[in-house]
């Protein structure tokens, strides 16, 4: 059991690093250069902050005795609010992007 375990976490954690590394990584890398690293940090809290409130979200949800079911429903009735919600986070993403490549 012991076993199983420690290769499973290696294949996620490898799996992972795929998605994450493209984050950490570069990260790391200007913790390193004092100059950015009060940058990098706030980057850092940032990326984890992301990632780790859908998980207290979904956590208090099925807390809450809310099933996918019901979920899936309640996001079935607002489908133009979600697509219309979506849209416009990827336009002010893009926006970012834009202005800190310098093109605006």
């Amino acid at each position: 059991m012991i076993g199983a375990s420690f290769v499973l976490g290696v294949v996620i954690a490898g799996m992972e690093l795929t998605c994450t590394g493209q984050v950490y990584f570069p990260i790391v890398t200007m913790i390193s250069e004092p100059r950015y690293r009060i940058a990098a940090i706030m980057y850092l809290f940032s990326y984890n902050v992301a990632f780790i409130v859908p998980l207290v979200v979904v956590f208090l949800l099925a807390t809450f005795g809310v099933t996918s079911e019901r979920m899936g429903a309640f996001f079935k009735r607002r489908i133009a609010l979600v697509k219309f919600g979506l849209a416009v986070l990827f336009i002010a993403m893009a926006i970012m992007i834009i202005v800190n490549l310098g093109w605006l």
